[in-house]
């Protein structure tokens, strides 16, 4: 994982009361939870490559595909769970956060894949270095 980006990520949570990077043994607990509970493949590191439980993906370029999350993601009472991949396999960093602020904080990275999670498990949306936002379970409203 480049430390560079995990860094920067860290400081912009730190400057933010309503965000956290959770503890790396919690993180990789919910990377477990996730993945059994949408049937990934754990040591896969493109769990949005998953063809039989694809809900809807869309194309997008520059910053863009950071506007149409907002638009794809549904409110929630409680704040998303955001794993920064990178193009990695596991294991990944985990930051808690309401959208916007994600959203604020992925505006200030250099671009990086993610995945961001509701709290109940309900779905779950990459962002792949395709520039397409792929998405998985109830909620999401795809374009």
């Amino acid at each position: 994982m480049d430390s560079e980006l995990i860094s920067s990520i860290r400081a912009y949570v730190s400057s933010n009361p309503d965000g956290c990077l959770l503890e790396q043994s919690r993180a990789d607990d919910l990377t477990i939870r996730i993945a059994e509970q949408f049937e990934f493949v754990r040591t896969n590191k493109w769990w949005w490559e998953s063809p039989h439980k694809q809900l809807g993906r869309v194309e997008y370029s520059g910053e863009e595909g950071l506007n149409m999350l907002r638009q794809i993601v549904p409110d929630l009472s409680e704040p998303p769970l955001l794993f920064v991949t990178d193009d990695e396999p596991p294991p990944w960093p985990c930051v808690v956060a309401p959208i916007p602020v994600l959203v604020d904080m992925l505006r200030e990275q250099r671009f990086f894949e993610y995945f961001i999670v509701d709290p109940r498990f309900q779905w779950v949306i990459f962002d792949t270095h395709h520039n397409a936002l792929v998405g998985f379970g109830q909620g999401l409203t795809f374009p």
